[in-house]
């Protein structure tokens, strides 16, 4: 540590020694060890020689003073003889005195073994350390002896107090490691005078920047309420803070406020709490301030009843759109476009693009994927007339996806689906066990490799095994089907492989024990012929063809009653059929009758027909003559004793009815033999008598004979259709769509024969996903009617993309997908994850973001924020803030102030804490001000700051470190700025090689 300067003079007075160097000059060896030097040490050596020397000297010229005669006269002091020698004695006797002592006090020293003069550097305990060591006192003296050549001398020494440190170390060692970066500093200190406040930037020790603000005596007033990276940033805040913070309002939140502020030349505005931390934010900039407050009115109006929307994968949004659902295609719809002209189309005839604003004028409503960002992956393209009906919709998708199939659009195939009117029927009936093993009634169709559905089934079946059966059946039979055109009715002569002869009776007898007389009855008689190779309506053993007339609607008119050996025969018997049905005449019984009639061969026979006409009774055998044939039915009548006897010589329709009192016809030959039959019974006699009317005006139809499949084309409604027919009449299948010419439906048939040949076959579910594209990829869903429930709004750059897209959705719970809809004035919170954590939006129906987090957290934090927004958003005031403002927070050890920027960020915050709020808030009109006057320096290095704290304050300095830490204050005021600049340059020139010394 430094001396007084008239020590330094004294020193610097005294002769060389030997190396030529003055002790004042000469500079101890730095001692970094701590020596432990005991109170009181250096003032009890030498001084007590003295001590005892100066009450000797004093006693003697005392005692000499009143025992002698001393008197002055012209020559001076004049003594008497024995004043004289008393005096001599006296002072002999002092001088020996002090001899004496010091001589006592050596061997003191020394002790009985030697010189004990180094023994003076052990511990005396009982001794006090000096005030000015233990900053009790600013100066203090110390007497220092030493030995010259075997002579002592001492030396009187000043100690003056020029610096202590501002803080306390915890241990011993970290006190001495503050001291040797003490002494770094003040190797490198600079000087600097601070005469106002100042605001120092600085660069911590972890790389960020950073300030302070201090008031001329050094005490911290405030400081950045944050690092920053570089040092513009901080030097940007300090401006803020210079610039703003003199005229800063104060701006108090009780609990939230909207704050509007321009930043940018944009008008924006927040929600804050009643700390000020922003806890929402409207999305974008406004040029004018009206704007910013519409905005923020907007955002209050709708949080506190918008639903908070977690999208785990996939969302279903309900929203009102502008377009009427089409209901259902009937089988004989039109074909549909190719799946790419068709999403085309759909495109080209909305009127708005998905998730834009629509009217919803007609009061329709749409539903649509979206995903975890809240961007619509696929849209459906259907409309329903009522929300709950979109909805009901959309859960029936979501339920299907879970058991779904892909295709892709361009292969042909047969496909295996159910039957929704199947389970409709089902449902309204309660049968659920006769749709077969699955529970479920099945169809198909062929699809060709534009999408379009080529061919269907024409009616649904109850298993899915049936449904493969018919599949391959319709590929085999197609592939050489000729096209049979029917223009109103034709004959079809078949082959039957279910008609065979049972036995050898005539085809118009019925056994008289049966007692049969319905119509199955008459037809089971009718099966069962024997075979006269004329063509009259028998066949020989092992025959299976049959005939029907139909017309172009496939409506049966009527139908053979036998069977015939082959086509020829049934074409032959045909040609005598037409004829009988020309000429012969309608007969309806009113009683029962006995018919006798002659058959081709010329033997007479008779049979008994109840009133219905229905047969009672046969003859056995074949009579000669007709008179035998009436003998023999005379034998009967008694049987029906009122029943007429009619004879049969020309053909005849028969009208009759059965006990349960429906209606048919026959044709009876003149033979008396039944050659054709009603397809069906009817209601009542009119109505069989109009089919008898039917059949005899189409009865001059072409014949037709029919060994296997064939296609029918036929017009309706200016329209082209055609269905494959089994030879049995069967329609195996019916055309997808329908064609404008038939022109056009031949050639389509020739694709059918194609598709047939090279189409896979799979069975579906209720919904099937296709994958549609060639250079971009794109996925939709379709209902089991192959019409479109969802097309993606998204292209994929490849088909893997595509179904890697489909499979996500196919993984995704659909129980957890949540359905939500945004009405027209409303908004949902959309919660988002982020690389940096969760956040929110605040969106429309249109998906404009309201408001968004101003911060990322996690999921819970950022839901439980949310929650507390739609809390405050309402009790919130509006409040119009400046570039900069400040407010006042509690802290757990009181109340500060801070400076916030427009953005209610904190800039600075208050070190000074207080006990009440009112306290923290008069105390901004301080820091009001010394922000008006504060400096501004960066802190490069260590520095001197010589300040005072007024004009009339005496000066003081202070040491501190790069980053603004206070190392050493000075421990005394200075008047003058040249007595404060003569300390530090003594400290510098002797605290760096001072010993360190710790005083207890």
């Amino acid at each position: 540590m430094s001396v007084p300067r008239s020590v330094r003079r004294y020193r610097r007075r005294e002769p060389s020694d030997a190396g030529g160097t003055t002790a004042a000059s000469a500079k101890p060896t730095r001692v970094s060890s701590v020596q432990h030097v005991p109170a009181g040490q250096r003032f009890n050596r030498g001084t007590r020689a003295v001590l005892g020397l100066g009450p000797s000297l004093l006693y003697g010229g005392l005692a000499t003073g009143t025992l002698g005669q001393m008197q002055w006269g012209e020559r001076g002091l004049e003594l008497s003889p024995g004043a004289a020698v008393a005096i001599g004695i006296v002072l002999f006797a002092g001088v020996g005195a002090a001899v004496l002592s010091l001589t006592r006090r050596n061997r003191q020293f020394e002790g009985t073994d030697g010189d004990r003069l180094e023994s003076e550097t052990e511990p005396e305990t009982e001794t006090e350390t000096p005030p000015v060591l233990t900053g009790d006192a600013i100066e203090g003296a110390q007497v220092a002896l030493r030995s010259d050549d075997g002579d002592w001398r001492w030396r009187v020494l000043r100690r003056e107090a020029l610096a202590e440190s501002p803080a306390r170390a915890s241990t011993r060692s970290t006190a001495t490691d503050r001291i040797e970066r003490t002494r770094d500093a003040i190797d490198a200190a600079g000087l600097r005078e601070v005469t106002d406040a100042a605001v120092r930037v600085y660069r911590d020790e972890d790389g960020s920047w950073r300030w302070t603000l201090g008031r001329a005596d050094g005490s911290r007033v405030g400081s950045a309420a944050e690092g920053y990276d570089d040092r513009e940033a901080a030097e940007a805040a300090v401006r803020l803070v210079k610039d703003c913070g003199p005229e800063a309002d104060v701006v108090d939140v009780e609990e939230g406020a909207i704050t509007i502020a321009k930043r940018r030349d944009r008008w924006q505005w927040q929600l804050v709490d009643d700390e000020r931390t922003p806890l929402a934010a409207g999305a974008d900039g406004y040029e004018r301030r009206t704007d910013a407050v519409a905005a923020a009115d907007t955002f209050v109006d709708r949080i506190a009843d918008a639903r908070v929307l977690d999208v785990d994968a996939f969302g279903v949004e309900l929203y009102e759109s502008g377009t009427v659902a089409p209901g259902p295609k009937p089988e004989s719809g039109p074909d549909r476009e190719s799946e790419l002209d068709q999403e085309s189309k759909s495109n080209q005839e909305s009127e708005t693009e998905p998730g834009e604003e629509e009217n919803g004028e007609n009061g329709t409503w749409a539903w649509r994927l979206v995903d975890e960002d809240s961007d619509i992956i696929a849209d459906a393209p259907s409309a329903f007339e009522t929300r709950p009906a979109a909805e009901d919709a959309a859960t029936a998708a979501l339920a299907a996806l879970e058991d779904t199939v892909v295709t892709d659009a361009g292969e042909p195939a047969f496909e295996r689906y159910p039957d929704a009117a199947g389970d409709a029927d089902r449902s309204r009936t309660g049968d659920d066990d006769g749709a077969g093993s699955d529970g479920d009634a099945w169809r198909w169709r062929l699809v060709d490799d534009a999408g379009r559905t080529v061919a269907r089934a024409p009616d649904a079946a109850s298993t899915v095994d049936e449904v493969e059966r018919a599949t391959e059946l319709i590929r085999e039979a197609v592939s050489d089907a000729p096209v049979l055109e029917i223009d109103e009715a034709a004959y079809e002569a078949y082959s039957d492989p279910d008609s065979a002869p049972e036995d050898n009776r005539v085809g118009d007898r019925t056994e008289a024990d049966s007692g049969g007389n319905s119509r199955n009855d008459e037809s089971d008689a009718a099966e069962g012929t024997t075979a006269v190779a004329d063509g009259t309506g028998t066949e020989t053993a092992g025959a299976r063809w049959r005939w029907r007339l139909v017309t172009a609607d496939r409506d049966v008119v009527a139908e053979s009653a036998a069977s015939y050996s082959d086509a020829a025969d049934a074409t032959t018997a045909l040609e005598r059929i037409r004829e009988d049905a020309r000429e012969a005449d309608v007969v309806a019984f009113k009683t029962a009758a006995f018919r006798v009639y002659e058959n081709d061969d010329g033997d007479w026979r008779w049979r008994l027909l109840d009133e219905g006409g229905a047969v009672l009774g046969d003859s056995d055998g074949e009579h000669d003559s007709r008179n035998e044939a009436i003998e023999a039915m005379l034998t009967l009548k008694e049987r029906a004793p009122d029943a007429d006897v009619v004879e049969i010589d020309a053909p005849e329709f028969e009208l009759f009815t059965d006990e349960d009192g429906v209606w048919a016809w026959r044709l009876i030959d003149a033979a008396g033999r039944r050659v054709a039959t009603a397809p069906t019974t009817y209601a009542s006699r009119a109505a069989a008598r109009a089919a008898v009317d039917r059949f005899r005006g189409q009865s001059d139809s072409p014949v037709h004979a029919v060994e296997g499949a064939t296609f029918q084309p036929a017009v309706a409604d200016g329209a082209w259709r055609w269905r494959l027919v089994h030879p049995t009449g069967e329609t195996l299948a019916v055309s997808g769509s329908e064609y404008p010419t038939r022109d056009e439906l031949e050639d389509r048939i020739d694709d059918v024969r194609e598709t047939a040949a090279a189409a896979r076959s799979y069975t579906t579910g209720a919904v099937t996903v296709q994958l549609v594209g060639s250079e971009t990829w794109r996925w939709r869903l379709l209902d089991r009617d192959r019409e479109p429930i969802l097309e993606s709004a998204t292209a994929y750059s490849s088909r893997a993309a595509a179904r890697d897209a489909v499979d996500e959705l196919e993984k995704a719970s659909m129980s957890a997908v949540p359905i939500f809809a945004i009405d027209a004035g409303a908004a949902a919170v959309w919660l988002e994850q982020t690389d940096e954590g969760w956040r929110w939006d605040l969106i429309d129906r249109g998906r404009e973001v309201l408001a968004t987090a101003v911060e990322t957290a996690d999921k819970s934090d950022t839901t439980a924020a949310v929650d507390d927004i739609q809390r405050l958003a309402p009790l919130a005031e509006r409040i119009d803030v400046a570039e900069a403002s400040f407010d006042v927070v509690e802290r757990d050890d009181g109340w500060r102030w801070r400076l916030l920027d427009g953005d209610g960020h904190p800039v600075a915050i208050g070190d000074e804490t207080t006990e009440t709020k009112a306290a923290a808030r008069d105390g901004i009109d301080d820091v009001r001000s010394l922000l008006e006057s504060a400096s501004v320096f960066e802190l490069e290095g260590p520095a001197f700051e010589r300040y005072r704290t007024n004009g009339d304050e005496p000066w003081q300095w202070r040491l501190v470190d790069e980053n603004g830490e206070t190392l050493l204050e000075s421990a005394q005021a200075y008047e003058t700025r040249e007595a404060t600049q003569e300390a530090i340059a003594a400290l510098q020139s002797h605290a760096t090689d001072g010993k360190v010394t710790v005083a207890e």
